[in-house]
């Protein structure tokens, strides 16, 4: 076999004798049961929090029903969800992306047509410091004026350039077709 020449899979899976055996499977191991909570606040709020002593970071979701029959809702969702995170009355963006890149952590927001998604991470000891920015996002977030306009602004954006897209133009048609 010259340097430049290469074994096929089965040169390689194969020995003079026949095929290679396949080397054993290790022993499974049991999945550790992991400490929980599921509890219902008085408030209506479902808190289901996992514990794992040796994950150094912190995750959490928040899903809030927001559906709507208003055709104006998809779109008021959209900005709100890009417009949470852009300010409150104690944190401007930069003050809140500050205070989440002190702790090692990031908060997202996405909404579908039923829902609105919060989710963030932080590293385990600074929990406190995590749901103290998303409180503060949830209860006092300021949706300026500016911020909303600009973002409704990228988001049209964003529409008109899926507009042009193949596939997004024929799933029109066929909807237009379909639902007159």
């Amino acid at each position: 076999m010259s340097a430049t020449s290469y074994r096929s899979a089965e040169e390689i899976g194969r020995t003079k004798e026949g095929p290679r055996p396949l080397p054993p499977l290790g022993e499974q191991k049991r999945a550790t049961e992991l400490a929980h909570v599921d509890t219902v606040l008085g408030n209506g709020l479902r808190v289901l929090a996992v514990r794992k002593p040796t994950v150094p970071m912190v995750e959490l979701r928040l899903t809030i029903p927001f559906a709507g029959d208003d055709p104006m809702h998809p779109a008021t969702a959209e900005v709100l969800a890009e417009t949470l995170l852009t300010g409150t009355r104690r944190r401007d963006r930069v003050g809140i992306d500050t205070d989440l890149a002190l702790i090692g952590g990031d908060l997202g927001t996405v909404v579908d047509p039923e829902h609105l998604r919060v989710s963030g991470s932080a590293l385990a000891g600074k929990l406190p410091e995590l749901l103290d920015v998303l409180a503060d996002v949830l209860t006092e977030a300021s949706h300026v004026d500016a911020e909303v306009r600009r973002e409704a602004d990228r988001i049209s954006e964003r529409l008109a350039v899926a507009r042009t897209q193949p596939r997004v133009i024929a799933r029109e048609a066929l909807q237009r077709r379909r639902y007159g």
